[in-house]
């Protein structure tokens, strides 16, 4: 269809920016995310981990600090590591240019303009694709940067530079295929790789599979020599990028995420049929545990696709290709070990389906071919698409077994896919009526624009109160500056956390030390740390839930955040800021704290009451550090009595309990979640006869009852053992960026421990000579040391960095020669 043409590909490309940004900056508007209204764009992921994880970054560049590794990240963390994977975009080492206040507003407008170059990217491959420069392409080029995929993905910032890199990639290994240029494909591929190595992997399976379609609809013409371009130039864009890629795999084998999650049996999710109601109109994205696929891609698919597949004019092995593929990651959706490969051999932890934008663009690229040919496909078979939508859109109404296709969905579907259907229909009977008279491609563009502003306005941009998420920011910082002052020079680091947590990466956010993380870096060894001690890691996140006062000393934990109702015997208030009040341990540990050399860490205790029992039997002290109180209690209504004044502790002995409220004689209140069978809680100082309910504060009823033990805590054994162990301890402790040192004198044999995560970037120095660290409870950086003087230096490099730089530097030059030759030979014909 050859209606309005520009004069050049660029006034086409900029329409589709502007198309973009202007719906975002509309819904923006209405939704009143500033500078429109108080609310900022942040949900999910964006606000638990990416935030907090650009403030670091944004502190660490101006301090002029190296990226190797921050400890304000958990215990401590391969910050060039997390970089890569959540930061690497070039577009985000822009936020460097930004006051820190508007940190928040410089990730929501990088959404939007990534938004708009999606669309730019996706208009370019349609305009050089198919050599039809009209109006229509910016069009369909939002139904690819507004699509099911982006919508319930957009927050993650990280995967749209691969979003908008797939176009390029695609037409440039078509060029490969088709011309034997190289450039594109090598360039693209590789820039995608740096941005985001994760969603590349995705890319590059497709790309296998698409290669091996182009060669078919090439006939198999010089299929040698595509298959050794494709071959050379594909290990040559991941060698460019190696000095990213090499340490973040390397790392990613050391968690939970490298070992692969292979299923017993072959399952299937949902039915074909299920999976294609989705691409309906206004259908809730998804963004959990499920695997549902989010692959809306505009209703008029529904009639472009099965014309697509009709149309004589395009070439049958082209359509068969394409729609072989796109049935291929239509099945993909449903079957477990296929679903498993795509994702990189890990089952996604939410956010299911990732690879649905390269289905939503392969679905764009149909329907756009099937629109240039509308006019030569036939009026008939227009109403026989239609009729065929008309029939599958009752068939889901009626039969569809997704809870988020609801009856007004397929109605709202219905009526887009019948103006649709109505235009074509007229055009192709009518085509005189169409010339020069530009009011009914309007309209068309009007209604295109219309369904993907209501969709992604109904199903995308979650947002929050700013200052909720901010506002307190520098009452933190402030605080920290006292605790700082006040125990620096005793402590060596001085480590905060929180009563409340909104996020794992509260305290990332804001610049302090702490012991929470959620990342998909996190150091597994450090996850087993905490689950032996009681609290409650996942996967992706170590949290300081379910801390002891011992297990927090171990930790380094010397201070905490909260509101002005948790002063006990083991936390005393120090200052207020706001409605922050910063309290103090009475039971704390230097950073570098020591143990008998032959201490052995108790790691086969059943749980971490009896752990931490062992552990200070072993430095022995004979009265046992948790004194058990009270039988096992079940129901869902637990009571306990406390027989003393005391500080008490409950250890949760059974499963599905994943929410429980604690509340006190005086009706306050302590609600815990994501509790897990040995789960110890916090219960608190209670005074002798006063009682504590347990309440089962799961909605769901078949929830099992609740399985508690309650525990004395001996603050006279506490008292000892940490008297103990630290006093032998690090003194003079400097910490830059990515070295800690100290200094410590000894008169018996001993092993020092720093709280800090043990990992292959460390080096160590022990008195001017290379040694080799330990590890204590198979976390912890630890060194034995003998009686005497010693000085400790330890510095941190992102493990395999320079192996994937010598790579790079390899496919520089490599990359260079191989752009050089065709110039040096052409010379060489003319002289």
């Amino acid at each position: 269809m050859k209606k309005v043409r520009l004069k050049n590909e660029g006034k086409l490309l900029i329409l589709a920016f502007v198309f973009l940004v202007l719906i975002m900056l509309v819904l923006f508007a209405c939704l009143g995310i500033f500078p429109f209204g108080k609310r900022c764009f942040l949900s999910a992921d964006l606000y638990h981990q990416y935030m907090p994880f650009f403030a670091e970054y944004l502190r660490k560049i101006k301090a002029g600090e190296t990226l190797d590794f921050s400890f304000n990240v958990g215990l401590g963390s391969d910050f060039k590591v997390l970089f890569i994977y959540y930061l690497a975009s070039p577009f985000h080492w822009l936020s460097i240019l930004f006051p820190e206040k508007y940190l928040i507003e410089f990730i929501a407008y990088l959404v939007v303009i990534k938004t708009g170059l999606i669309g730019v990217s996706a208009c370019f491959y349609l305009l050089k694709k198919f050599d039809s420069k009209i109006i229509a392409a910016p069009v369909f080029a939002c139904f690819y940067a507004l699509s099911g995929f982006m919508c319930a993905y957009n927050y993650n910032i990280m995967w749209l530079d691969c979003v908008m890199l797939l176009p390029i990639v695609m037409y440039g290994l078509e060029k490969l295929v088709f011309e034997g240029k190289w450039k594109t494909y090598l360039f693209a591929l590789a820039l995608s790789i740096l941005a985001n190595y994760y969603l590349s992997i995705m890319l590059c399976i497709f790309l296998v599979i698409y290669f091996f379609g182009l060669v078919l609809i090439n006939r198999g013409k010089n299929f040698l020599r595509s298959v050794g371009l494709f071959f050379v130039f594909s290990l040559l864009a991941g060698a460019l990028s190696a000095f990213l890629l090499v340490p973040e795999v390397l790392y990613i084998f050391g968690t939970d995420f490298g070992t692969p999650t292979i299923p017993k049996k072959i399952e299937t999710y949902f039915s074909i049929l299920d999976v294609l109601a989705r691409q309906c109109v206004c259908v809730e994205a998804e963004r959990g545990l499920t695997h549902w696929p989010n692959i809306y891609a505009g209703a008029f698919a529904f009639i472009l696709v099965p014309l697509f597949a009709a149309c004589d004019r395009i070439p049958v092995r082209e359509r068969l290709v394409k729609l072989s593929i796109a049935g291929f990651i239509l099945i993909s959706f449903t079957v477990n070990i296929l679903d498993l490969v795509w994702h990189g051999m890990n089952y996604p932890d939410s956010l299911p389906a990732r690879q649905s934008f390269i289905y939503c663009f392969l679905i764009v690229i149909m329907s756009y071919e099937a629109f240039l040919h509308i006019k030569e496909i036939g009026a008939n078979k227009i109403i026989y698409a239609f009729l065929g939508a008309t029939a599958f859109l009752l068939y889901i109404q009626k039969s569809a077994e997704n809870e988020d296709v609801l009856d007004w969905v397929v109605l709202v579907t219905f009526l887009f896919i019948l103006a649709y259907a109505i235009f074509g229909y007229l055009y192709v009977k009518n085509p005189d009526r169409f010339k020069g008279n530009n009011i009914y491609l309007f309209v068309l563009i009007l209604i295109c624009v219309i369904e993907v502003t209501a969709n992604t306005a109904y199903t995308s941009i979650a947002n929050v109160n700013r200052q909720d998420y901010i506002g307190e920011i520098d009452d933190y910082k402030s605080l920290y500056i006292k605790a700082l002052a006040k125990d620096k020079d005793t402590l060596g680091l001085v480590r905060i956390e929180k009563f409340e947590h909104k996020t794992k990466n509260d305290l990332c956010l804001v610049g302090v030390p702490n012991a929470s993380v959620f990342s998909s870096t996190v150091n597994s060894n450090v996850v087993d740390f905490y689950r032996n001690l009681g609290m409650r890691p996942s996967k992706v996140y170590y949290g300081f839930e379910g801390q002891t006062a011992l297990s927090a000393a171990l930790l380094n934990v010397s201070y905490m955040y909260g509101d002005d109702t948790h002063s006990s015997s083991l936390y005393t208030k120090v200052e207020d800021s706001g409605n922050i009040t910063l309290y103090e341990s009475a039971y704390k540990l230097p950073f570098g704290y020591t143990l008998p050399t032959d201490f052995d860490y108790p790691e086969k205790s059943a749980n971490g009451i009896d752990l931490q029992n062992d552990f200070t039997e072993k430095l022995g002290i004979n009265d046992k550090l948790f004194e058990y109180i009270s039988g096992k209690k079940t129901g869902n209504n637990v009571k306990f009595t406390a027989t003393e004044d005391a500080y008490y502790y409950a250890l949760i002995t059974s499963s599905g309990n994943s929410k429980i409220k604690v509340k006190y004689d005086n009706d306050k209140e302590k609600k815990w979640e994501n509790i897990k069978n040995h789960s110890i809680i916090d219960i608190g100082n209670l005074t002798e006869g006063e009682t504590v309910t347990l309440t089962n504060n799961d909605k769901d009823d078949e929830t099992p009852a609740i399985n508690a033990n309650f525990y004395k805590l001996n603050e006279a054994v506490l008292r000892t053992a940490i008297s103990e162990m630290s006093a032998d301890h690090l003194t003079d402790v400097g910490l830059t960026a990515n070295t800690v040192s100290g200094t410590i004198t000894l008169t018996e044999p001993k092993k020092l421990i720093l709280s800090l995560p043990a990992a292959k970037g460390w080096s160590l120095l022990l008195d001017g000579a290379p040694a080799k660290a330990e590890t204590f409870a198979g976390a912890l950086l630890a060194i034995s040391l003998e009686p005497g003087t010693h000085d400790i230096l330890l510095e941190y490099h992102t493990y395999g960095a320079n192996l994937g730089l010598l790579i790079s530097a390899i496919a520089l030059i490599l990359t260079a020669a191989l752009s050089l030759f065709p110039l040096a030979r052409k010379k060489n014909n003319l002289s």
